[in-house]
């Protein structure tokens, strides 16, 4: 290892100094690659999500041949967004798609077994596959998940000032 003399640093600072800076110039309009690619890669994890709602993270990142990493970080600005929620665990869940239809052949029930009105709705359904039970006071995730599609709805403008709007049905 050397040590450096004043002229040494003298020397080094010049030569750093003496180099043009480069200064690239974007225009607001423009789309970056980046973008475009991360624009595809949303879409790829949508048809994903699309075909197969209980898909994993790490399912959804073989499938689409992306970095868990790089799913993650999608996944996680499109439920910032409002665009995707999670109903469920992360292993025994399902992602749904904001303003898409569920599958015709489900109807999912949105309520809390705290209601009465919901306890005996989940008695009729318990055992039929083409319904699923959903408690929204079970977790977070199934509060926000009945939320986002309330607030988003307007079938549920009526309901808003009365009450919460459970028991929903959504075919």
């Amino acid at each position: 290892m050397n040590n450096l003399c004043d002229d040494g640093y003298k020397d080094i600072y010049q030569r750093i100094e003496e180099k043009p800076r480069k200064v690239e110039t974007v225009e607001k309009n423009s789309v970056s690659g980046s973008q475009i690619d991360d624009n595809e890669r949303i879409e790829k994890i949508l048809e994903a999500l699309r075909k197969q709602p209980n898909i994993t993270q790490r399912e959804l990142a073989k499938t689409t041949k992306m970095s868990l990493l790089k799913v993650n970080t999608i996944l996680q600005q499109l439920r910032a967004d409002g665009k995707i929620i999670r109903e469920g665990t992360s292993k025994k869940g399902s992602w749904i798609i904001a303003g898409e239809e569920a599958k015709p052949s489900v109807i999912t029930v949105y309520c809390t077994h705290t209601s009465p009105d919901c306890s005996f709705i989940e008695d009729q359904i318990k055992d039929n596959a083409r319904f699923r039970f959903v408690d929204i006071g079970s977790h977070v995730k199934n509060l926000k998940a009945f939320m986002a599609l309330r607030d988003s709805n307007p079938v549920f403008d009526s309901v808003k000032n009365k009450g919460i709007g459970i028991p929903a049905f959504v075919h």
